[in-house]
């Protein structure tokens, strides 16, 4: 009853703006199995065809997911069985194309099953008066898996040029707005009065020549052929108005211009035609500007897709839409630097009109007696409807909303039976509000560092014991070269959170909590009972050296850290602090996520450390005050930034790596900021040094807060005097108690009554207490008796072939060999001969015990999610040509 209820009332309503003779379908048997294959002129043509099969077939239509989760219509769809697949128009990220692999295992599953089913082979919607299949592999892939199928095609005309086509919008059109305009236009013609368009849509049984057993490129260009058998459909416009001509108002084709081929260099052609060769496994001689990536190169939409995160990364170009690359020529263009404005990528641009403020309340310092939710909500009582939080997604945010959205997560937390909560997400509000949401709830968040390799992930998950991880589709769609499958058993997407647990009863429910005071929201959360000495996150080291380590750092931690920092940096209540440096990073947690809802810092967000262009739009756009950071970001920022766009900047704070003079010398040229260095380390919460704004600079500068610091003789752990170089301990409240399941690690030294932290790192005090960094003990190896310090080495070589600011362009490491001295070797982006290094040595008066062994020349420097270098990666490397060597 329901589904002839359904078919009628869904049939009446189109009925009122649409004709429809439908061919042929009498002769369609109702049998079970059938796949039926639909061209896809408008976003009305699936609607019209599977409402009108409902009650015979009762198809399973694959929808577009941006549809498929539509409100109003997202119940509908799901009651009756749609599967939804990604829409591709945008990238391929690892995790969009597992879920296309789900939508089309769900296809097989339901054939094998004898369900029917509705796929649209071009997986888009027509962009002229001929369907185009390209080299969509979806209809190929389901073949392969049941060549068997029982197959019924449809052609489908008289939508091109409806509104709710892609010709008459020039993209895809807003389902609702589209929706609105045709209501309105019903009203006014009295609902049944309303001019016709009269569409044909024809079934017919797949034929004896069907190519089932054809190739990807055969099967759809079969396809094709019969979809525009009739020819190329021309444009029908039908009056809106019974009562005078009213038409759709068509969008031209906006067009590169034409002549900008010509400003090709030589140089990215070639860069180009070699990378559309390696994807297509063929010779760049044989392609040439005006094919067709899909048609004449046989591409399909994950390897054009692939195309995107390339352009970005090797071109510095943004803002590319998969519709964009058509051709060779296109792909030209966007690499040359003619890039259509969609108006969606740099949305940091579009800050809302809340974000400035004129009045705030002053910041105060943390308590590190108390929890970090405590002082959260304490902060947000304190500070009420102030700004706190922005980005381009969630536009600005108030500590009210903050604090309400807070609980609602919290809520959905609490429902998750483990203490430990595996989160894995880049540097923004969203971010920041689920780490806040774990922690209200009393569960420990664990970050996860997607940069790491597949075995150091598997390590963190299985070390950490997280069974689920908390991610975002949005996050995830754009990550390239994951390994997505790690994961994706313990995944659970905000998105479908929002979408499925977050009712409108639940935020009427939070906005009424979120009156109460934060003792009486601790209470009703039981985080009233956190103890501060215990963990609040869990972090991991990078990886750069050995396998990553799990870092629990506490409350007291984390909040005595901030609070020293508050007090060097010089915080002021107009300051907007900008994020992009991800929370699993130690600095991007404490600083840039934690900070803010404990202070009251006003702070924006980005989601990507390495997109240079990107980050200089947010800092004009958001008018940021203080940026933190690792110096080959921040030297990459003040590369793609032209002066006025730094204006706002007060103060920039660099560390994980030492800073080069010259990055200090490029920022006094394009702004008037100050660069602080600051020495720290994940075990440390991260900050155990920095320079104060307004001192003079002196290496990484003096210990924050109640750091101790302690220099003794690497070997006899002896304490030495000022200047004298040394190991480093280190001791204070915002020191760590021990790795996660490695008790036994002797990391700790006790030095009169009190326990030090042994770094790993060298250095010296001055005599007014500044501490200068002489490197890693790691970096240095034992050659002769004597310690060689690799740093120094790749310094003689970096002062006699200085590069591009911040931009990491040679390292050095050691491999030991038993019964041998350390094989070195130097990794350089550079065309540098073994004699030429070695002279360089000589020439700076270094011994003979320091020479390189081999030169490695390398397209980039390997490179952590940090932006530090990735010496494990090095050693590998080392191990490897050692191995072919003997």
């Amino acid at each position: 009853m329901f589904n002839w209820l359904l078919k009628q009332s869904v049939g009446f309503a189109l009925s009122l703006r649409y004709q429809i003779d439908f061919q042929s379908l009498d002769k369609i048997a109702q049998d079970r199995g059938v796949l039926f294959l639909p061209n896809h002129p408008s976003v009305m043509d699936p609607v019209i065809v599977v409402s009108h099969l409902w009650t015979r077939f009762q198809p399973h239509a694959v929808a577009s997911e941006d549809f498929y989760h539509a409100p109003v219509v997202h119940q509908i769809m799901k009651f009756i069985g749609v599967i939804p697949i990604p829409n591709m128009s945008t990238g391929s990220g690892s995790y969009k194309r597992l879920r296309v692999k789900k939508a089309l295992d769900q296809v097989v599953e339901y054939l094998n099953k004898g369900e029917n089913v509705l796929i649209h082979p071009s997986g888009r919607l027509m962009r002229s008066g001929l369907e185009e299949i390209r080299a969509a592999t979806a209809v190929f892939d389901i073949l392969q898996q049941k060549p068997d199928t029982r197959i019924v095609i449809i052609r489908t005309r008289g939508l091109l040029g409806s509104s709710f086509s892609w010709v008459s919008q020039r993209q895809r059109p807003n389902l609702w707005d589209t929706l609105k305009h045709g209501v309105f236009f019903l009203a006014l013609n009295l609902f049944f009065f309303t001019p016709r368009r009269r569409v044909t849509i024809k079934f017919e049984e797949a034929p004896a020549d069907f190519p089932r057993g054809g190739n990807k490129l055969e099967l759809n260009q079969w396809l094709e052929a019969w979809y525009n058998q009739p020819g190329e459909e021309i444009l029908s416009k039908v009056s809106y108005s019974r009562w005078a001509e009213h038409y759709w108002e068509f969008k031209e084709k906006s067009t590169i211009d034409s002549n900008s081929i010509a400003e090709v260099s030589e140089e990215v052609r070639q860069q180009v035609y070699i990378e559309l060769a390696r994807t297509l496994n063929m010779n760049p001689d044989k392609i040439q500007d005006e094919f067709r990536l899909a048609s004449d190169l046989g591409m399909d939409s994950l390897q054009i897709a692939d195309l995107i995160p390339w352009l970005e990364s090797t071109f510095d170009v943004f803002d590319v839409e998969i519709t964009d690359l058509e051709t060779v020529r296109c792909v030209l263009e966007i690499a040359a630097g003619a890039v259509k404005e969609h108006g969606h990528e740099i949305t940091t641009a579009r800050t809302p009109v809340d974000w400035e403020e004129i009045d705030r309340p002053t910041l105060t310092a943390p308590n590190p007696d108390k929890s970090i939710p405590q002082n959260f909500l304490e902060t947000a009582d304190r500070m009420k409807d102030t700004i706190i939080l922005g980005d381009s997604a969630r536009g600005a945010m108030s500590f009210r909303k903050s604090k309400i959205a807070v609980m609602l997560l919290a809520d959905v937390v609490a429902e998750l039976p483990e203490e430990r909560v595996g989160i894995m997400l880049p540097a923004s509000t969203g971010a920041t509000l689920v780490i806040m949401a774990t922690l209200l709830n009393g569960k420990i968040p664990v970050m996860i560092n997607w940069t790491l390799g597949d075995s150091n992930l598997e390590h963190v998950i299985k070390s950490s014991a997280v069974k689920t991880i908390i991610s975002s589709s949005r996050f995830l769609d754009r990550l390239d070269n994951f390994n997505i499958a790690l994961v994706d058993p313990y995944l659970l997407i905000l998105e479908n959170v929002a979408k499925e647990k977050i009712t409108l009863s639940k935020k009427i429910r939070a906005a009424l909590l979120a009156r109460q005071s934060a003792g009486e929201l601790l209470k009703r959360y039981g985080s009233d009972q956190i103890d501060p000495t215990e963990p609040a996150v869990i972090l991991y080291t990078s990886g750069s050296e050995a396998t990553p380590k799990g870092v629990p750092l506490s409350h007291r931690n984390i909040v005595s850290n901030i609070a020293a920092s508050f007090a060097v940096v010089e915080l002021k209540t107009t300051d907007v602090l900008y994020g992009f440096l991800p929370p699993f990073h130690s600095f991007g947690f404490t600083i840039t996520t934690i900070l803010p809802l404990v202070c009251g810092v006003k702070t924006t967000y980005y989601p990507n450390p390495t997109e240079s262009r990107q980050l200089v739009h947010g800092i004009a756009a958001w008018k940021v005050t203080l940026m933190c950071g690792t110096p080959t970001f921040v030297a990459s920022i003040y590369k793609a930034a032209k002066d006025a766009q730094l204006a706002s900047l007060r103060v920039i704070i660099v560390g994980a790596e030492k800073a080069p003079d010259k990055l200090f010398k490029a920022i006094e040229r394009k702004s008037s900021a100050k660069l602080l260095e600051g020495y720290g380390i994940t075990e440390c919460s991260p900050v155990l040094t920095a320079n104060s704004p307004s001192q003079q600079r002196a290496g990484v500068g003096k210990p924050v807060g109640d750091v101790s610091l302690k220099i003794v003789h690497p070997e006899t752990e002896l304490p030495l005097d000022t200047w004298e170089r040394g190991l480093i301990l280190v001791s204070g409240s915002n020191v760590f108690k021990g790795y996660l399941d490695r008790t036994s690690e002797n990391i700790f030294r006790e030095i009169d009554g009190q326990q030090y932290y042994v770094t790993g790192d060298l250095g010296y005090l001055d005599n007014r207490g500044n501490l200068y960094i002489a490197g890693r003990l790691k970096r240095f190896v034992k050659i002769g008796g004597e310690m060689v310090s690799l740093p120094a080495m790749e310094e003689d070589i970096q002062s006699k072939y200085p590069h591009a600011d911040g931009e990491v362009y040679l390292a050095i490491n050691y491999l030991e060999t038993e019964g041998k001295r350390p094989f070195i070797g130097l990794f350089t982006i550079l065309d540098l001969s073994l004699d030429d290094v070695n002279r360089i040595f000589k020439d700076a008066g270094r011994s003979n015990l320091e020479q390189v062994h081999k030169v490695f020349k390398l397209d980039e420097i390997p490179l952590l999610g940090s932006g530090k270098t990735d010496y494990q990666k090095l050693t590998y490397l080392l191990r490897e040509s050692m191995s072919e060597t003997q």
